[in-house]
């Protein structure tokens, strides 16, 4: 059983254990992308939300200020 692939403007005939051979190449690459892709995204995420916590403890601090006031002594 042959199975053709259409592969840059050429055809490509692969045998079974060819197509298996390139499937598992594509399998696993796309796991190393999607390991690598996850812990660039947890790194991107974690400093996102250390962001977000600064802008809002600053707001907290800004808003529990006292407003000033002129005092005429």
């Amino acid at each position: 059983m042959h199975t053709v692939v259409r592969r840059w403007c050429s055809i490509t005939v692969f045998t079974v254990t060819e197509q298996a051979k390139f499937i598992e190449d594509v399998f696993f690459n796309s796991m190393i992308i999607i390991q690598n892709h996850a812990t660039l995204f947890r790194t991107y995420s974690t400093r996102q939300k250390l962001l977000f916590r600064i802008r809002l403890s600053t707001k907290v601090a800004l808003s529990t200020t006292p407003p000033l006031t002129a005092s005429l002594v």
